[in-house]
């Protein structure tokens, strides 16, 4: 009897023991609580308080929104809706109407939420110039839509149309000839192409009578078969095709170019990117030449056969020339001479001009380099990628007889013949200023093979000399030239935008 009351005793005093650690268990438990809540409350403040001298909280509103404007210039529409959550500062900067002024109607959209989302932005963007981007479409739902927006025709600065068929934009054309558009500065049109030929009596020539109304019109973009003359304005002064494709057949492809081309009196921009062959290796002696009077680029991307339009175009303006070659020639060596030919005959003609000089990808002997520079009075730089230049060449820009005296900047890259001593030498002669001859303000090189580093110390003391590209080099953007489909391009101001990036986005 007494062990059981001693046990009794023992358990009585380790309950009560577990009971007042579980009091004390739950004092403590309380009071962790309590000073997680503390830390919370002043971790909360210090966000705030850091939130308030954070550059982003401590910009101007009109800053804020021209970060806003940049990112829906460049394809993000729903900027203002996905920077309103992120704070009242931003919420207030993102009600620019401006901000709202891209609209985008497209296949994909919800049908029973389109009308209401197409309203608010109008309604948000207030008074602002509209960029429309419209997918054609005869559904109910698209042309509520349209006659919602034809009501603020007068608001519109640019549109861009998608269409399945010509017949499609020829309906709709109908439809933009009854009002008028006193902003409207750039029409985008992109169309399908999967071959055969267009449809009788489809050939968009009412786009200029639908636009009639359209003082401000300068640019025209088209992304699909190369327009007719009679379809642009001849005030055009820049014309730019990419990744061509043509409705006639391919010994007329040249023909129909030149025809293009001559329809453009004022042109003063010229650019043709092409992954296809475009022009006969033979255009022809029974075509005419085309002058263009006021031409000052032109900017040829393809194979080296286009070179055959070269001696069709006459100028006596050019001051920038851009060759590139991305398919280089296989076959016999008379018709790379061939080519040579055509590009030595241009230059000698209508080089007198000419300030910039770009070869890439010419595999041309040193021969044909050499008698080129000869022509070239105000060459000012000269860019030679992928395409070799010998050390006579080099030599031929120093001494008394130099070629280029006003050549002031040189960019090689993958010229494998070309040394360093040979640079160096021909820098430091017309560092002196002997002869006349302007000196050489930067070298670029780049993968050339003869260049050795005590070369490039050498020149950088003599000038500035760059081992990598600049962000804006037609390397970094070689991409453009790859599409599936293509794109061709027309404006009349004085520089013709990357459209085709835009109206992707």
């Amino acid at each position: 009897m007494a062990d059981d009351d001693k046990a009794h005793t023992a358990i009585s005093f380790h309950e009560a023991a577990v009971t007042a650690i579980e009091a004390q268990k739950e004092r403590l438990v309380r009071q962790v609580t309590l000073l997680q809540s503390r830390r919370a409350y002043h971790l909360s403040a210090i966000r705030y308080y850091k939130g308030l001298i954070t550059l982003a909280r401590r910009l101007p509103p009109e800053v804020l929104t021209y970060i806003f404007q940049i990112c829906v210039d460049l394809g993000y529409p729903r900027t203002p809706l996905n920077v309103s959550g992120v704070c009242s500062e931003w919420r207030k900067a993102a009600l620019a109407p401006t901000l709202w002024s891209n609209i985008v109607v497209d296949p994909d959209s919800e049908e029973r939420s389109l009308q209401r989302k197409i309203k608010f932005r109008l309604d948000r963007s207030g008074l602002a110039p509209l960029s429309i981007s419209l997918s054609l479409s005869r559904s109910a739902v698209f042309m509520n839509v349209l006659a919602m927006l034809m009501q603020h025709t007068h608001r519109w600065a640019s549109l861009y149309l998608t269409a399945e068929s010509l017949e499609e934009v020829d309906h709709f054309l109908g439809i933009f000839g009854r009002a008028s558009f006193p902003l409207l500065s750039n029409i985008g049109l992109r169309l399908p192409f999967t071959g055969g030929e267009v449809p009788l009596g489809v050939d968009l020539q009412e786009l200029p009578l639908a636009f009639g109304d359209a003082p401000r019109l300068n640019r025209l973009s088209f992304h699909a078969t190369i327009p007719q003359r009679g379809l642009l304005y001849e005030s055009l002064s820049s014309l730019k095709i990419t990744s061509l494709i043509l409705t006639t057949t391919p010994r007329h492809h040249d023909v129909e170019l030149l025809r293009l081309f001559a329809s453009l009196p004022l042109l003063q921009t010229l650019i043709l990117k092409s992954k296809i062959s475009i022009v006969d290796g033979d255009i022809g002696t029974t075509v005419e030449p085309v002058h263009l009077s006021q031409l000052r680029k032109l900017d040829i991307t393809g194979e080296m056969e286009m070179l055959n339009l070269l001696p069709f175009i006459q100028t006596e303006t050019l001051s920038h020339l851009h060759l590139r070659a991305v398919v280089h020639v296989s076959g016999e060596e008379q018709v790379q001479d061939s080519l040579a030919d055509c590009l030595r005959g241009f230059i000698a003609t209508q080089g007198h001009a000419l300030e910039y000089l770009e070869l890439h990808g010419f595999y041309l002997s040193a021969v044909h380099m050499s008698s080129y520079f000869t022509h070239l009075p105000n060459l000012r730089e000269l860019q030679l990628h992928d395409s070799d230049i010998s050390d006579e060449a080099i030599r031929l820009f120093s001494g008394p007889d130099a070629c280029c005296p006003k050549l002031s900047k040189l960019d090689f890259r993958w010229c494998g013949q070309v040394t360093g001593k040979a640079m160096v030498s021909m820098v430091q002669n017309r560092l002196r200023g002997s002869h006349n001859l302007h000196s050489i303000d930067e070298v670029t090189l780049i993968h050339c093979s003869f260049v050795q580093e005590a070369d490039v110390l050498d020149l950088a003391a003599l000038t500035i000399c760059r081992l990598v590209g600049k962000p804006d080099d037609y390397c970094h953007c070689i991409e453009l030239i790859i599409d599936d489909e293509g794109i061709a391009n027309a404006c009349n101001s004085g520089k013709c935008l990357e459209w085709a990036d835009e109206f992707e986005s």
